[in-house]
């Protein structure tokens, strides 16, 4: 009963979040993790066939919204292919499921933006511009367009700015934006896609271990308090992208090396400092688990506020705990 309460309640939130992405290609930038998440904890209820019939609904909501693109055919990837980590992960040790939603990511969000920058005969910069270019019936794109556009002055355009009464006003306002998101992503765009693709992957595992657990619901996906990187990560995975990132020296491999590490280093242990975070609060019991519940997720909320110092925090306590077994030695303390 419990479980098919559940599956009603995350299915409606689902298709809630489902339609604000398809209706608004850029809110689908911050809402297709959550998208990613609700369907990968649905799939460890219902089965991993229901990540195929997310995607899909995502899709035909795109087409009948009239906004199908790039990011829906991104985000319609991703969910797809979280379908192989959940069909194996249940013949896997715990923490390659994790690691397979993060390369699947990677590799959804890498391949579609090649690929649509290879059909627009471009760079992937440039692609993105373009396809912002177009998102003038957005409103969510053009509040940040004009909200950007209305802070910009003659000295900074090279001429004077529109007023919301001209007519061109919306146009330039949606031009400039697209351009600023191009600078933005000019000789980061690796990074970017890379880390984006392993955040969607990865927090849409280890929510969905969270939510089971705080659900009383089997999802055969272990505590989220009991995930941790240990020496194996480091031996496999921290000591040969340290070789790699040599090549930072040679100017050209820099944007491939900065991506490498995020993807393969930074994102993970931040995930693993979360986890020592959620570790270490859980041990709260009665009535003050609440309070340090709201302390997990301030601090979570604050971190993705003030993101590179938050990476950089939690990553190097992931890295710790990686290092010594900080689990190890709060339980022997407090026990």
């Amino acid at each position: 009963m419990r479980k098919k309460c559940l599956l009603g309640i995350v299915s409606v939130v689902s298709a809630a979040f489902i339609a604000a992405c398809a209706a608004s290609p850029g809110l689908s930038v911050a809402l297709v993790p959550i998208v990613c998440f609700a369907a990968y904890f649905l799939s460890t209820i219902a089965g991993a066939w229901i990540l195929a019939l997310v995607a899909a609904v995502y899709v035909a909501l795109s087409l009948a919204f009239g906004t199908f693109g790039i990011f829906s055919v991104c985000a319609a990837a991703i969910i797809v292919l979280l379908t192989l980590p959940r069909l194996l992960g249940g013949r896997l040790p715990k923490m390659w499921e994790l690691a397979l939603c993060a390369a699947a990511g990677v590799v959804a969000v890498c391949a579609c933006f090649g690929v649509y920058a290879t059909v627009c005969r471009c760079s992937v910069v440039d692609a993105v511009v373009e396809y912002y270019g177009k998102l003038g019936n957005d409103p969510v794109v053009m509040f940040f367009a004009e909200k950007n556009y209305d802070g910009l002055t003659e000295d900074i355009l090279g001429y004077a700015p529109f007023s919301p009464s001209d007519e061109l006003y919306s146009a330039d306002a949606l031009r400039v934006f697209a351009e600023s998101v191009g600078r933005e992503l000019d000789g980061s765009v690796l990074w970017y896609l890379s880390g984006y693709g392993t955040f969607t992957g990865g927090i849409a595992f280890a929510c969905s271990a969270a939510a089971g657990q705080a659900s009383g619901v089997d999802t055969r996906l272990p505590a989220m308090k009991d995930m941790r990187l240990g020496h194996g990560y480091l031996k496999a995975v921290v000591l040969p992208v340290l070789a790699f990132a040599l090549f930072y020296l040679y100017e050209p491999m820099r944007p491939a090396v900065r991506a490498v590490v995020n993807a393969a280093v930074t994102l993970p242990a931040t995930l693993c400092g979360i986890t020592l975070l959620y570790h270490s609060l859980d041990r709260v019991r009665g009535k003050p688990k609440i309070a340090a519940m709201a302390v997990f997720w301030l601090v979570i909320a604050l971190s993705a506020v003030f993101y590179e110092w938050g990476l950089l925090i939690l990553g190097f306590i992931g890295l710790a705990d990686c290092v010594i077994n900080a689990r190890r030695w709060l339980d022997w303390a407090l026990s």
